[in-house]
């Protein structure tokens, strides 16, 4: 924990910079027993750049301002973090004592600063995650480090299976509504046989991968961010590395492999079922033979359509397990944590997933 101690005419200012918590070894409560020692009579504890904290880093804040105030020393304590205000604000009454928030305007472009050196933080722990995988799929197995493959069938009957109704039910809704959408045009042409076009085309190359994609995302990718994010706050995840287990290559990199095969699944499976979907309301609602139904949506489709289809739904499920998982592993600050990455796992997959399945489609129509 560094700490920097700047004497001031009749003040010790005392700040921290960086966490106080029982992964490191130094404590707060040593420095203002020394500085009080040797004479100050006003000391301020600054918090403003404290990034973390957990039980033992309150009792070493609460013991620091006690020791002050046994020498008949003026302290303040200023700077700290709502959460750390909250924790402190349930001591007995006897031992509290006043905390300023050191909350300050901020100026337009301080937060622009924040925000992109966050942005860049995130985009680090993704790409080093990233990395972690490529080195565990190719290398680790000819090291001796190969993934633990014999977790992938849990987590993939998590991803895949369970999320399989949901995913039907929505395919079956998003297919009716393309057929509904699509006879209220063509009829007026009579060509409501290219309806079945319509739908198979869509559903293949660009509905069902990004359906299934962005349910899963909501399903699995909060899951899995929420998993490993209380992990991380129970220490679970510090007790795997005391047991020498990589918390990647043991947690992680199954629950991405999951997904890199449950989201093709489920979008093939999404295919079916939304052209299911269109063809029933062919039949119910325009009187479309099912056979003749069928026999035009295999003249539309080709093979470049199915896999288009697959290689986006792989990308997107590789997405929505590193994004998961980064952020599970990044959580800070107790269930609020948590609770935060569970939030940016989803919309951050979301967003990534939109990105690239932009990426993708003038990929493939310039290709």
């Amino acid at each position: 924990m560094p700490v920097e101690v700047e004497r001031r005419t009749g003040e010790t200012l005392v700040r921290i910079v960086g966490p106080v918590d029982r992964s490191v070894p130094d404590r707060l409560e040593p420095v203002v027993s020394r500085e009080v020692g040797a004479g100050a009579r006003s000391v301020r504890i600054d918090l403003d750049r404290l990034t973390a904290f957990d039980s033992v880093g309150v009792a070493d804040l609460v013991a620091a301002v006690n020791t002050a105030r046994r020498t008949g020393a003026k302290v303040t304590v200023r700077g700290a973090p709502e959460a750390l205000r909250e924790a402190l604000s349930l001591l007995p009454p006897a031992r509290l004592f006043p905390v300023e928030s050191g909350a300050r305007p901020r100026r337009r472009l301080a937060g622009w600063g924040e925000a992109l050196g966050s942005a860049r933080t995130t985009a680090r722990s993704h790409l080093l995650l990233l990395v972690d995988l490529v080195f565990y799929s190719l290398a680790g197995p000819l090291r001796g480090q190969a993934p633990k493959l014999r977790r992938v069938g849990g987590e993939l009957a998590r991803a895949g299976v369970d999320a399989f109704p949901i995913v039907s039910l929505i395919s079956l809704l998003m297919g009716a509504i393309l057929a509904l959408q699509a006879a209220a045009q063509l009829r007026q042409f009579g060509a409501t046989i290219y309806i079945a076009d319509l739908v198979g085309v869509s559903m293949t190359r660009e509905i069902g991968p990004l359906l299934t994609a962005i349910l899963v995302a909501g399903r699995s990718g909060s899951s899995n961010a929420a998993e490993i994010g209380t992990m991380v706050v129970s220490e679970e995840v510090d007790a795997l590395r005391q047991m020498g287990l990589n918390p990647v290559r043991y947690l992680v990199i199954p629950k991405i492999y999951a997904l890199m095969v449950a989201v093709p699944g489920l979008a093939l499976l999404a295919d079916v079922v939304g052209i299911g979907g269109g063809m029933i309301v062919s039949r119910v609602a325009i009187g479309l033979p099912v056979g003749r139904y069928l026999e035009q949506t295999r003249l539309a489709l080709v093979t470049s359509d199915l896999t288009t289809g697959v290689v986006k739904s792989l990308a997107f499920g590789t997405i929505v397990g590193i994004v998961g998982c980064a952020q599970g592993l990044g959580v800070r600050g107790g269930a609020e944590g948590v609770a935060r990455a569970t939030t940016s796992a989803v919309v951050l997959s979301i967003l990534l997933i939109i990105v690239a399945d932009a990426v993708f489609t003038v990929l493939f129509r310039s290709l």
